[in-house]
């Protein structure tokens, strides 16, 4: 049965960045991960994540806006993904089937972002309002 295929949406920066999507292709690669990443999308033309893609093999697409439903759809269509993700993924995201999309890392950032809101931090931050029951718990915040 072949697996489904993901896209990545990570934006890193002009000078780094990418850690979450390499690691999702390592665990897609080991069998921890089982779904195909059929690519990566960033809002940097250069950088971390590129760096990435052409060192891992995942075929890349710059996105530099506008950050549009329609231009969302666009990219999963070209890539014929059946599943997409915020891996890092610092725009938001509109217009994708939410049962097929999910956000791991900065999904709540919104609510979160600032100075010093990066790696841990976001998490730790993130999951003290959950306990002080603040944040919602049926639909993903990146994907409104």
């Amino acid at each position: 049965m072949p697996k489904p295929k993901l896209l990545v949406f990570a934006s890193g920066s002009k000078d780094g960045g990418g850690s979450g999507f390499e690691k999702l292709v390592e665990h897609a690669k080991d069998g921890g991960l089982s779904a195909e990443i059929v690519g990566v999308v960033s809002n940097h033309k250069h950088g971390g994540v590129r760096e990435r893609a052409d060192r891992l093999g995942i075929p890349f697409d710059h996105f530099p806006g506008p950050w549009t439903a329609e231009e969302y759809r666009k990219r999963v269509e070209k890539f014929n993904a059946d599943y997409s993700t915020g891996s890092g993924w610092l725009k938001p995201m509109t217009g994708l089937d939410l049962a097929r999309t999910f956000g791991i890392h900065p999904g709540l950032l919104p609510k979160f972002g600032g100075k010093g809101m990066y790696g841990h931090h976001v998490h730790e931050a993130v999951m003290a309002a959950f306990r002080r029951g603040r944040l919602p718990t049926r639909r993903c915040a990146c994907s409104s």
